[in-house]
């Protein structure tokens, strides 16, 4: 069985998750070997793609729930 975590936060930059915070997140997404996916207002994408992430339009006040799965899950879930 393959290890799954996964969170929920709200974005609270009021310039939500824009540009910057989307390419480091993506960064550090793809430093994990297992998949990571971030989920906002019920549409999804890679945690490791930066157009993927930027199509989900993340504003201030949304939901997003970020999870993972691999062997690293528990590790990407906490950066």
């Amino acid at each position: 069985m393959v290890p799954e975590c996964e969170t929920e936060l709200i974005i609270e930059n009021p310039l939500g998750f824009h540009v910057r915070p989307v390419q480091r997140f993506a960064e550090l997404a793809q430093l994990f070997n297992g998949d990571v996916e971030v989920e906002i207002e019920g549409r999804s994408a890679s945690g490791k793609s930066v157009m993927g992430l930027m199509s989900l339009g993340g504003r201030y006040g949304s939901s997003m729930k970020i999870k993972t799965r691999g062997e690293d899950a528990n590790q990407a879930l906490h950066i």
